[in-house]
């Protein structure tokens, strides 16, 4: 479903004209991805994302849109702990209570890494020799 906006222009951003113009525009289709704690990410097809807050009952954007696909540096923490940004906050609230979800590979546009469990053998048991 697309749905359409109105939106007013002054006259200095549209074409130098002297009265105020409206223009309506499509808005993309979107998926919210949400948690229950009130925070969450809206992908807008394959163009954009936004962190979006519940704020009396609605959901609204917060902060810049991230052009998609986003770089993966965007979306982690450093080694000290500090996301890089509020939607690495987002993705990693969201991963928490969804940690089979593919947000991140939507986000980043590439594949899902595969987190393959090592098989290590079990470590040698020495036994001190002594003499008889």
């Amino acid at each position: 479903m697309l749905q359409t906006k109105a939106l007013v222009i002054s006259h200095a951003e549209f074409i130098n004209q002297s009265i105020p113009c409206i223009v309506l525009y499509t808005m993309e289709e979107f998926q919210d991805y949400t948690i229950h704690n009130g925070i969450g990410i809206r992908v807008r097809g394959n163009n954009c994302c936004r962190v979006i807050r519940l704020i009396k009952g609605e959901w609204a954007e917060i902060g810049s849109d991230y052009s998609m696909p986003v770089d993966a540096d965007a979306v982690c923490w450093t080694k000290t702990g500090i996301p890089a940004t509020v939607l690495a906050v987002a993705l990693r609230v969201y991963e928490l209570d969804h940690p089979t979800s593919p947000l991140r590979s939507i986000l980043t546009g590439r594949p899902a890494a595969v987190r393959a469990r090592v098989n290590r053998p079990a470590p040698a048991r020495y036994q001190l020799a002594t003499a008889k």
